[in-house]
């Protein structure tokens, strides 16, 4: 994309503004050229939003003049509003007496399923009747994390939903659960935490990347290491003690990620660029 995006900015009048909202610089898969065809699309921008402090740092190692504004990605609310927690849970075919961990979105080495396969293989010891439902495609190898589960003695434990989930089931997902698990290895940001604001879901999340400047910890969820035992322990403290201490904060919390005020931010880099 670098070599078509960059190319077009260079074609457009200088009287054009050329802003890009960035959610990673760096790729996470890393690919024989990246560097010089990011370098290349970046210097045809300029000015930029990152979604987070760690983007911001990424860029500044490209384009360490150019003005940059911070601003984590709005909640994503073209998914709908939630639906009774047991009617979700009837649509999926899941157990109703039954609660719900859900990782969600592509599956990719990176987003560290193998830590949360590990971690439910701890926490079932306790609850028994907590879940771990994986919802979304394989983008990384499928054996892998089946032979896994298998080795931890879990694989007919966990509740595998591994084809495309649509938009128009987004919302009965995120119904179902209780909690959603983000036990990432390494990241920038993340829109299933914006998704999560959105259904008012509290998360569990690995203290990587930007993460932290998107979960309070305590507050909105647990930030932890990326470590199973510790994963694992949270959730077990979540669903014995802290299960109904979020539900306020969580509605308040999720204000701060408005679409209006990534508006506001758009319009600063515009007039400053005027």
């Amino acid at each position: 994309m670098g070599p078509a995006f960059g190319s077009v900015l260079r074609l457009l009048s200088k009287k054009t503004r050329r802003i890009c909202i960035l959610d990673n610089v760096v790729p996470h898969e890393k690919r024989l050229g990246d560097k010089a065809l990011t370098k290349y699309f970046l210097k045809s921008v300029q000015s930029f939003i990152a979604m987070s402090q760690s983007v911001k740092v990424d860029l500044s190692k490209f384009e360490p003049e150019k003005k940059v504004l911070v601003n984590p990605h709005p909640v994503f609310d073209n998914f709908g509003d939630s639906i009774d927690k047991k009617e979700a849970k009837e649509y999926l075919s899941l157990d109703k007496s039954e609660e719900y961990v859900l990782f969600f979105g592509f599956i990719r080495k990176y987003k560290g399923l193998d830590l949360a396969l590990k971690a439910f293989a701890k926490w079932k010891k306790e609850l028994p009747h907590v879940k771990l439902l994986v919802a979304g495609e394989f983008y990384d190898n499928e054996e892998t994390y089946l032979t896994l589960a298998n080795e931890l003695g879990i694989e007919n434990d966990v509740l595998w939903h591994t084809d495309f989930i649509p938009d128009s089931k987004v919302k009965v997902y995120f119904s179902a659960c209780s909690l959603v698990l983000q036990p990432y290895h390494h990241a920038t940001q993340s829109g299933v935490t914006q998704i999560a604001y959105q259904f008012e879901k509290p998360m569990v999340v690995t203290n990587v990347g930007g993460l932290p400047e998107l979960v309070e910890n305590g507050k909105t969820g647990y930030l932890v290491d990326t470590n199973e035992q510790e994963i694992a322990e949270k959730i077990i403290q979540f669903f014995q003690k802290d299960s109904n201490s979020f539900e306020s904060n969580m509605k308040e919390a999720k204000k701060r990620f408005s679409w209006s005020t990534m508006v506001d931010k758009i319009l600063t880099l515009y007039r400053e660029l005027e």
